[in-house]
């Protein structure tokens, strides 16, 4: 339920589960999928992730409760020149242009996986480099 997906393809922000929101306006949408099917979105609001030394308010989030795991789009989180580097031992880093770590988790299957409980995957260096990035890549995430 905690499993956070970084997904290439996703645009909206997805969570599964109406308890991660820290606000809700119920609006029943379908959303199209890759080869025309079709998912069912039970309405919108505001996520709050905890991160390790932080959290991350992350707003326009659809509730998704038919996925597996909760999707959030790289091209919400990335800026241009970001490189997501991949290990030998099956994890990843996202550094910014000065090389510091953004968030890191396991690469596996395809898929990068940030992980958002007690033992958590996600790296964050201080609450100021965070904001900082998260403002200049995207208009709807933001640091509380």
């Amino acid at each position: 339920m905690n499993q956070i997906i970084l997904d290439s393809g996703a645009t909206p922000l997805m969570f599964n589960n109406l308890d991660l929101f820290t606000n809700f306006t119920p609006n029943t949408q379908t959303l199209e999928l890759a080869y025309g099917s079709t998912i069912h979105s039970a309405g919108a609001g505001t996520v709050k992730v905890k991160l390790a030394h932080c959290f991350l308010k992350l707003k326009n989030c659809l509730l998704v409760k038919s996925l597996a795991y909760n999707l959030i789009s790289l091209r919400a989180i990335m800026k241009p020149n970001f490189k997501i580097i991949t290990n030998e031992n099956k994890t990843f880093s996202l550094p910014d242009q000065n090389n510091s770590l953004i968030l890191n988790g396991t690469y596996s299957s395809g898929n990068f996986e940030l992980s958002v409980n007690q033992n958590t995957a996600l790296a964050i260096r201080t609450a100021n480099q965070l904001a900082k990035i998260l403002h200049q890549s995207a208009s709807h995430p933001s640091l509380e």
